[in-house]
């Protein structure tokens, strides 16, 4: 064959070669390079939202499966919020934190170095989102401008018809009294709970508790009788009142009650024996009443004051208390756990200055939390919160001061607090004759570092020695607040 030939049909071959090589790759036979970088689809909450419920999902949303190196949410303060990572590898990567986001507060989210699975680079993705306020607005009850009433209140919220109760002490006629309320607006009662219609001094000390079936549980001191209980199916009565303790006829004991009650519905009260200067336990978990003394202290001791009782998810009691010793006018927070007759620990919780006026117990996911006043050596008075929720040691921090000059009598403050469910610490007190209320997330257990959103003023209106409050939260976890304006004499509620 001559060369020529030969050489015009290797060059055909070739040409055939070439040609079915195309139509091969024009088929899918070979990949092309992509060269492509992802691009956000969506972000969750919107970049510049307001109003973003606390419970929100936090994700963005890729027109591709992606990588990324780490996703971030940190508030207005630069503190880091601590949750779980998902979606690595897929198109949507998400941030769920521990818990609640807290109210009021700016956040920045940040994924970092986004890419495709071919490597092609977005970068960071970044934006911001701002939690809806903890609004609450102040009402008057509708007795309180006729008599002095609620000097001693303590609020709950009913599991059944969703409303708000509070019991409290009518000074004018020292008798117990509860009223509820759905919205602030309208209130149902009150009612008249001591039982007789003239004055018994009944009431003062009082701590509401309402079980799952909606039965209402009230511990309450009545001078010269010393402590009682009442409860009752619904707020109207009639009511069934108990004589819990009256130190046997020579003592007076009973005040500085709280109740809790146990998945039962069983009731325990933690209380104060005057005489004896000592705490008390009472319960009728066995179907009768019994009481015993928990902790006498030593020579000079006043365990048993400001006290606070909650029961964990396995009912073991847990009870905070205020020991005052009078040699050096100081005090101690004191902490003791157990059940009736098995008491198996009791100790000294904070003794740096003097500390655990008005003693406040929470408990959340097995740890204690408990807020109380604490006074330096110089006379300034903050309010501090120690927990164990580090798994070792107790730790404590001051919150807030509440003085504005040292040794203030009306900086005396109470400082009830309440754990919701999605872990968000809600906490009420008073400063200067302001009530205010305020939420915080300890979002490091291990360095005892707590988020706290800014206060909110709850009522300005000079209330004065509104030292005594109540907190509770709704269906919603928003809080409910019952306190006393001296003022004007009367029982305010917020929500």
């Amino acid at each position: 064959m001559p060369v020529v030939q030969l050489r015009n049909r290797t060059i055909l071959y070739c040409l055939i070669i070439l040609l079915c090589a195309g139509i091969l790759a024009g088929c899918g036979g070979t990949s092309r390079k992509d060269i492509t970088p992802p691009a956000v689809v969506s972000k969750t909450p919107v970049d510049g939202a307001t109003a973003v419920q606390l419970s929100s999902a936090i994700s963005v949303t890729f027109s591709e499966g992606v990588n990324f190196d780490s996703f971030t949410v940190t508030n207005d303060r630069n503190v880091p919020i601590i949750g779980t990572i998902s979606g690595n590898g897929t198109n949507v990567a998400a941030f769920t934190p521990a818990i609640n986001l807290n109210f009021n507060t700016k956040y920045s989210a940040r994924v970092v170095n986004v890419r495709d699975g071919a490597g092609n680079r977005l970068g960071d993705v970044a934006w911001t989102f701002t939690t809806n306020q903890a609004v609450m607005n102040y009402h008057i009850t509708p007795d309180s401008h006729a008599y002095d009433v609620g000097q001693f209140n303590s609020i709950a919220m009913s599991p059944v018809d969703g409303k708000a109760y509070i019991a409290y002490y009518n000074t004018s006629l020292h008798q117990l009294y509860l009223i509820g309320t759905v919205d602030g607006y309208t209130f149902d009662g009150p009612f008249r709970v001591s039982g007789s219609a003239s004055s018994d001094w009944a009431g003062k000390f009082c701590s509401l508790a309402i079980d799952a079936t909606g039965n209402f549980h009230i511990s309450y001191y009545h001078e010269g009788i010393g402590l009682r209980y009442a409860t009752a199916a619904n707020p109207a009565g009639p009511w069934t009142l108990t004589t819990v303790d009256n130190g046997l006829g020579k003592a007076v004991v009973g005040t500085d009650t709280a109740i809790a009650l146990d998945k039962n519905g069983k009731v325990h009260i933690s209380y104060y024996d005057t005489t004896n200067t000592a705490l008390k336990y009472a319960t009728n978990a066995s179907g009768a009443w019994v009481s015993e003394t928990v902790d006498t202290g030593l020579p000079g001791d006043n365990p048993g004051t400001h006290t606070s009782i909650k029961l964990d998810d396995n009912g073991v009691v847990h009870i905070v208390y205020y020991d005052f010793h009078a040699d050096i006018n100081n005090g101690n927070l004191k902490y003791v756990f157990g059940a009736a007759g098995a008491w198996s620990d009791r100790r000294t919780l904070d003794s740096t200055g003097d500390v655990g006026e008005f003693a406040s117990l929470a408990i959340y996911k097995g740890k204690i939390f408990v807020a109380y006043n604490h006074v330096y050596p110089d006379g300034h008075r903050f309010v501090r919160i120690i927990t164990n929720a580090s798994g070792s040691a107790w730790m404590h921090r001051d919150i807030v001061e509440v003085s504005l000059v040292a040794n203030d009598p009306q900086s005396r403050t109470s400082n009830p607090i309440v754990i919701d469910p999605t872990g968000l610490v809600h906490l009420a007190y008073y400063k200067a004759g302001t009530v205010y209320y305020a939420t915080g997330i300890l979002y490091d257990a291990v360095q005892n570092i707590w988020d706290w959103a800014t206060a909110k003023v709850v009522d300005d209106s000079q209330v004065h020695q509104g030292i005594r409050a109540s907190i509770t939260v709704d269906s919603k976890n928003a809080a409910r607040v019952s306190y006393y304006d001296a003022t004007d004499g009367g029982l305010k509620y917020a929500q």
